[in-house]
């Protein structure tokens, strides 16, 4: 009844909330592969929000190559 409806309703908002969140942490993660910016995608990687671990600063002109290949795969595929 009205309990459960009150429990599908926050499990909802709680998705949404962590849905939005990992969401605007990719995004800022393209803005920055988008941008060319090492500094930015090292501030993106490093976000917790992100959810990555095991970031590591002197890697990112590495993982800026990595993440700008991987992406140009992707948009020749699609």
């Amino acid at each position: 009844g009205d309990e459960f409806k009150q429990q599908v309703t926050v499990f909802l908002i709680i998705f949404c909330s962590i849905f939005m969140t990992v969401f605007l942490a990719v995004q800022e993660i393209n803005e920055a592969i988008s941008s060319n910016n090492e500094e930015t995608l090292s501030t993106a990687l490093s976000n917790k929000e992100a959810g990555l671990a095991g970031v590591v600063k002197e890697n990112i002109s590495w993982y800026m190559k990595m993440l700008g290949q991987k992406r140009k795969t992707n948009e020749e595929v699609y």
